[in-house]
């Protein structure tokens, strides 16, 4: 009994003949299966594979996310913008914790340009990186969590209880003391 697997018209896979024990049929067809699966593309062309790689590219440049097959394909066949493309999005999940942690409006605008503004002008991957940074950006102010937040933070001078002041001294000894002042002036020390 011969049998064949043929998965897509594209794909051209090395088929062998099967036996017709069904242990070695079950194997051969697992092994079979085994070979499409760990060898992804091996069916592709060289245009297919290039095509494949160029909407991937294009993607990263728009500052979107990749999946995890296009990671993992980045990762096995081009390593180079693989980091790139790891480092924006790491650089991207950084912003969205962040962002997350925002008080107002103000603060994730803060926050987004700080990103931006920290990439030197010579990183050959600066406008990969603000791409992301912007498309990061701009879902986050579409979620519910932004239009929730007031427009600016509330100052820390008008609330009712003032917190005083921290100051660090060392003594003669070597000693740090550390003195906080607040509405009642009570002060304090470090000892040995």
């Amino acid at each position: 009994m011969l049998m064949s697997i043929n998965l897509d018209n594209s794909i051209r896979m090395n088929t062998q003949p099967i036996p017709a024990d069904t242990e070695d049929v079950r194997a051969a067809f697992g092994q079979q299966v085994l070979n499409y699966v760990y060898c992804e593309g091996a069916g592709q062309s060289e245009e297919d594979k290039a095509k494949y790689e160029a909407r991937i590219y294009a993607k990263l440049q728009a500052g979107k996310e990749l999946t995890s097959a296009e990671m993992s394909y980045l990762a096995k066949n081009n390593p180079i913008l693989y980091a790139k493309a790891l480092r924006a999005h790491l650089m991207r999940k950084a912003l969205e914790n962040r962002l997350q942690a925002c008080r107002s409006k103000q603060e994730a605008e803060t926050v987004y340009q700080t990103a931006v503004n920290s990439l030197s002008d010579k990183d050959p991957d600066k406008e990969m990186i603000i791409a992301a940074l912007t498309d990061a950006y701009k879902e986050f102010k579409k979620s519910d969590e932004y239009k929730r937040l007031p427009e600016k933070a509330e100052e820390e001078g008008s609330s009712e209880a003032v917190q005083g002041e921290v100051r660090h001294i060392f003594n003669v000894d070597g000693y740090q003391e550390t003195y906080k002042t607040d509405a009642a002036e009570i002060s304090f020390s470090a000892s040995r």
